[in-house]
């Protein structure tokens, strides 16, 4: 088989399965799914909040060594851990991402975006130190 072929395959099986990978995207509003495809949906939940025409992807986002609240571009989303779409337009430069921590003595974290491209995973360490503060070695 040759590579062309197999590219081939790999197109049907992805028609056959669906829309749209759902480990990584959303499916598009803009798919009109027809009788070859009949499992392909409109978005829903998270996936909803997607604007077409936008390039996105689900991000997931984890904080150790404890949960904390997340929070897009000033709005609320979650507790972490939680999977979520990002999205950018050819207007967007920055995605903020931001943990408001849930316990004493650990502080705000945030992961400034430059898009594109576009994470699969953001990680947060609660127990980071906040930004501007310099701590002295433990001795």
């Amino acid at each position: 088989m040759t590579g062309w072929d197999l590219a081939g395959v790999l197109a049907l099986a992805t028609l056959a399965v669906g829309c749209a990978s759902p480990q990584r995207t959303c499916p598009s509003p803009a798919n009109q799914c027809n009788a070859l495809l009949t499992n392909c949906e409109k978005p829903s939940g998270i996936c909803s909040q997607v604007p077409p025409g936008v390039t996105h992807a689900l991000v997931e986002i984890l904080s150790s060594p404890t949960t904390a609240e997340i929070f897009v571009d000033g709005k609320p989303i979650g507790r972490t851990p939680v999977t979520y779409p990002l999205w950018y337009s050819s207007k967007t430069r920055f995605i903020r991402v931001s943990a408001e921590p849930l316990y004493p003595d650990q502080a705000r974290q945030e992961h400034q975006l430059r898009v594109p491209p576009l994470p699969t995973r953001i990680e947060f360490f609660m127990n980071n130190p906040p930004p501007g503060v310099v701590t002295e070695p433990s001795t």
